[in-house]
């Protein structure tokens, strides 16, 4: 009896060879997608990171502005500051009379806070001006205050609105966007957006309370 033994056909071959070739391309484009995302991942992250920080920069900033009122404008003058803290804007990025008030237009907001949080303890308030400018085409927004500059990256958009709450509509708020600039969400057809409704502490004490009778000047810091 003859002992037949059955060699590996050219078909086998190719066969076997195609299969391996389909598991490690399956493999590869696995790891390839796996490494696309946890590095665009962990770029949205830090975006959000920036935007989180400008956001809660803006928060505290803007929670101390007020006003610059001095000795020399009067205590009529100061009743009107305070009654209407926002510059009135003519529509081109210029102001109305002194830009002493907060200025808001769509990429730049300009205001003077408080520089010591115990301000009340001082018979003439220091005060700082703060400025918060986005930049469209490098995507960065820039605060300036007092000689020290900090610029947040990565936004698309930036956004600066006031807008006065039906409850209250006395009070001026400032509402501002930051949209992030993601190649990542692109391909998903969404846009990560951060937006916050911010209302001046000072602001809305002089407002509300009417017997305060507040009649400090400030002192730039």
């Amino acid at each position: 009896m003859k002992n037949k033994s059955k060699g590996i056909t050219l078909i086998e071959v190719i066969a076997g060879t195609l299969i391996i070739s389909v598991i490690f391309y399956t493999i590869s484009s696995f790891t390839s997608n796996l490494a696309f995302k946890y590095k665009h991942g962990f770029v949205e992250l830090e975006n959000f990171r920036v935007a989180h920080r400008a956001i809660s920069q803006l928060r505290r900033d803007f929670n101390m502005s007020c006003p610059y009122v001095t000795s020399g404008d009067g205590i009529e003058e100061l009743k009107k500051f305070l009654a209407t803290p926002l510059a009135i804007s003519k529509g081109d990025g210029k102001f109305v009379g002194a830009n002493r008030r907060i200025r808001i237009t769509p990429q730049q907001i300009t205001f003077f806070k408080f520089a010591d949080t115990s301000f009340s303890m001082n018979p003439q308030p220091l005060v700082e001006e703060v400025e918060y400018d986005f930049a469209s085409a490098s995507g960065i927004l820039t605060r300036s205050c007092n000689g020290n500059v900090v610029k947040f990256n990565g936004f698309k958009e930036v956004e600066f609105k006031s807008f006065v709450h039906l409850g209250n509509p006395r009070i001026p708020v400032l509402w501002a966007r930051i949209v992030l600039d993601s190649e990542f969400y692109k391909g998903s057809g969404k846009l990560l957006e951060l937006t916050v409704s911010i209302a001046s502490n000072f602001v809305i004490d002089s407002i509300n309370q009417s017997d305060w009778q507040y009649r400090t000047f400030h002192q730039i810091k």
